[in-house]
């Protein structure tokens, strides 16, 4: 076997195995051969990166042997916009929002978790291989960082990159992905009021509402109260770092809904650490508001809280 260290575009991996194969590659194909007969060098790479889920970006990026050119659309937005499934996989991700929250994070990890991000980036990746250091804005790199940034622009004219055009039609199902303090749903709309963190559902999905966390386990008390005429929650589900989503974490509630307020409570084991907590409601339409949500840890006849989230105003 061998590396090689050229560079490769993801893009190239098809005109490779056609070429491979003897298949002649279709002149619309910017794909190009990194083995074999017909190979073509690059002198750079292009990449792109636009609306994920519910999160709008638009990012593009060129690379040569040894630097990299990144221009940001959006840099009045966060390196790590709001995404359901990155906040309700990634456990490290919720441990730098908490941190940050709390003021804890300095150098690149505070940079990376900033409110907002630099519209161009230009790094040395054989000084600066991690990529912490941008040196756009350093004087002896401005005519690299302008011929770098004409070539984008003329890549962006060649291929007439739709990127530049705002995307009209985003699904509904993805306007639908909301976060308040942690708290997310991929389904539903959350809000606050008076009366509390409201979940709201209509249409089809799962009706569910998750908090990702890191936390130590062990014997685990969630408690919340909350009011609905119309939804009941039936069950709380937990995640762990080892196993983040198991059929046998789940546990049912005895609750109705019957629009007065209720308090529910779940007590279970957690193995390792504990990484997301979920309350799952009946499969109907409707809405629900949390006045508080509590974490609390069993430690002999004691009852440590761990966390809490006050939602109501009173």
């Amino acid at each position: 076997g061998g590396v090689n260290t050229h560079l490769i575009s993801a893009i190239d991996i098809t005109a490779t195995t056609l070429s491979l194969a003897g298949v002649s590659l279709p002149a619309r194909m910017e794909g190009r051969p990194f083995f074999g007969e017909n190979v073509h060098r690059r002198e750079h790479i292009m990449a792109a990166r636009d609306r994920c889920d519910e999160t709008v970006d638009r990012i593009r990026c060129l690379r040569d042997a040894r630097f990299k050119y990144i221009r940001n659309g959006y840099p009045e937005r966060p390196y790590t916009q709001q995404n359901v499934y990155k906040d309700t996989s990634y456990p490290p991700l919720r441990v730098m929002r908490d941190l940050k929250q709390k003021g804890l994070l300095t150098g690149a990890a505070a940079a990376f978790m900033a409110e907002r991000r630099p519209p161009e980036e230009l790094y040395d990746l054989q000084k600066d291989p991690h990529e912490i250091r941008n040196l756009a804005s350093d004087p002896a790199h401005r005519d690299r960082l302008r011929t770098m940034s004409a070539t984008l622009d003329a890549w962006i004219r060649e291929t007439r990159d739709q990127g530049q055009v705002p995307e009209r039609d985003i699904p509904e199902s993805e306007k639908l992905r909301t976060e308040i303090e942690g708290w997310l749903t991929n389904n539903g709309r959350l809000t606050t009021s008076a009366a509390g963190l409201r979940a709201e559902f209509r249409g089809d999905g799962p009706r569910v509402i998750s908090r990702s966390m890191v936390e130590p386990g062990g014997e685990l008390l969630f408690e919340f109260r909350a009011r609905s005429p119309e939804l009941r929650p039936v069950r709380v589900a937990w995640g762990t770092i080892e196993e983040p989503r198991s059929p046998a974490q789940r546990m049912p509630l005895e609750l109705t809904a019957t629009g007065e307020t209720c308090t529910a409570a779940a007590q279970f084991p957690v193995e390792g650490w504990l990484a997301l907590l979920s309350i799952e409601m009946e499969g109907r339409d409707g809405a629900i508001d949390f006045e508080w949500l509590r974490l609390s840890r069993r430690e002999g006849d004691k009852t440590v809280r761990i966390r809490e989230w006050k939602f109501a105003r009173t």
